[in-house]
């Protein structure tokens, strides 16, 4: 490059590896990289410049660092600028399951439109994010990604999709937006496998239009950790389809949000969780919620950081989840309001309580104030071929002081043929109320069909 003061800017077409520093713009357009390796970091591309990058309509297939955290790309911290990938592929950029194929230590990254894929055993993360600024995650494709699931330093907390850490030593305001990307069969460890967010300034209210599926046997598919209190937190138009999770927290869907915690960690300040037009499609969960969970489960160390919300449903499918605990399609136990409204339950399933749904209305109160959910309403909805014991749509637990209320529901064929006992809702609430509902064709032979309300001091 020319002197210090006057950078030139390169255009560069199909061409060999880089390592690019100073004070070099760079735009690299309908390139190809092919079949590289290195000791360091970013086999294809490591840049260190202070200026503007642009990389599109490329190619990058078959490489590895030896230094593992970065295979393909590596953005070191000197760059302040514009950083933008988009429309490219990226094909077996990784290996022995380590590392990420691209890491950025910068305070930005413009990331649309891309493909990280894997197709063979050499398989890697996808990105890793160090420092806070403004990312932009749009419209990209991450497939078969995998890290080790053997503790390997702090790989282990480390996101296998998107990972980003927020280092607070970075200045830069934060801006994360992470709209309409598919995930599918990611494997890792439980700290949110397709998606670890550590968000730091509490500007982080809503993500849309995500995909997430075949995701096999694991823990957390999604991992948000909010370091500045939140009063709203939406997740609109996901789906999350054929998914297996194997933990207490989050469902067959994965999903683990937790705000910021207040007097001394123990507990965290309350917010109301959003969940609106999404769908929950054939997941499993081998403990409770088989399409989503949220709340107490057990564990006093956990239970703290996901109990004080209120949860918000609205226009939701949920078919063909499945539970081996309670609720095959939900299981929600939170001191908080929980508003179900206008959504379909199909042919989900629990081996224990509640086919469709499980609400438990009494837990312990991390904050000290004894507060359990004061109200529960389920309204405008639809359950049809749901099936469980001890209910076959709706279970209803701890629940006396708790006024619920079941309005213009319709349930249809919610029965089991091996079941003695079961009714479509099971309720130990004395507040039960259950107005303009239709109950059609359900299992009258062995209960009673319909609602069964259990007294309980």
């Amino acid at each position: 490059h020319e002197k210090e003061g006057s950078p030139q800017k390169f255009d560069l077409r199909p061409t060999r590896p880089i390592r690019l520093e100073g004070e070099c713009a760079l735009n690299i357009i309908s390139s190809t990289f092919y079949n590289s390796s290195c000791f360091t970091e970013g086999s294809f591309l490591h840049l260190g410049s202070t200026r503007d990058i642009s990389i599109s309509s490329c190619d990058f297939e078959e490489c590895f660092s030896e230094g593992g955290r970065a295979h393909a790309i590596y953005i070191t911290d000197q760059n302040k600028c514009q950083i933008t990938i988009e429309d490219c592929m990226f094909l077996n950029c990784g290996k022995n399951s380590k590392g990420h194929v691209i890491c950025c230590k910068v305070p930005g990254l413009i990331f649309s439109r891309n493909n990280i894929s894997f197709t063979n055993t050499n398989c890697s993360g996808c990105i890793n994010c160090i420092g806070k600024g403004k990312y932009h995650f749009i419209g990209n494709y991450f497939s078969n990604a995998r890290m080790s699931m053997i503790p390997d330093g702090d790989a282990q907390y480390k996101s296998v999709g998107i990972n980003y850490e927020g280092d607070s030593n970075f200045q830069d305001e934060e801006d994360l937006v992470i709209d309409e990307n598919h995930f599918r069969n990611i494997i890792g460890s439980n700290y949110g496998r397709c998606l670890s967010l550590q968000v730091q300034e509490g500007k982080l209210n809503i993500l849309t239009k995500n995909i997430i599926e075949s995701c096999a046997l694991g823990g957390f598919c999604i991992k948000i950790m909010q370091r500045k209190a939140i009063d709203t937190f939406e997740l609109n138009g996901w789906e999350f389809r054929n998914n297996i999770i194997d933990d207490s927290f989050g469902g067959g869907a994965g999903i683990w949000i937790e705000n910021e915690a207040v007097s001394n960690n123990m507990y965290t300040y309350n917010y109301t969780l959003i969940i609106k037009d999404c769908i929950f499609e054939n997941n499993s969960c081998l403990k409770k919620g088989g399409g989503f969970q949220i709340g107490y489960a057990g564990y006093v160390d956990k239970d703290k950081y996901v109990t004080r919300v209120e949860v918000q449903i609205s226009g939701c499918n949920f078919e063909k989840n499945t539970a081996n605990e309670e609720g095959g399609a939900l299981a929600i136990q939170t001191n908080y309001p929980l508003t179900i409204t206008n959504c379909r339950f199909i042919n989900n399933s629990s081996l224990v309580s509640g086919g469709a749904i499980f609400i438990g209305t009494f837990v312990p109160d991390p904050s000290g104030n004894n507060q359990q959910m004061p109200y529960a309403t389920i309204t405008d909805c639809e359950f049809i071929d749901n099936f469980g014991n001890n209910a076959h749509c709706i279970y209803i637990h701890d629940g006396p002081k708790t006024p619920i209320e079941i309005t213009y529901c319709v349930f249809v064929n919610n029965f089991n043929e091996n079941s003695e006992k079961s009714a479509c809702v099971l309720s130990n609430s004395i507040e039960l109320t259950v107005k303009g509902c239709y109950f059609i064709n359900n299992d009258l032979e062995h209960s009673s069909g319909g609602v069964n309300v259990t007294s309980r001091s």
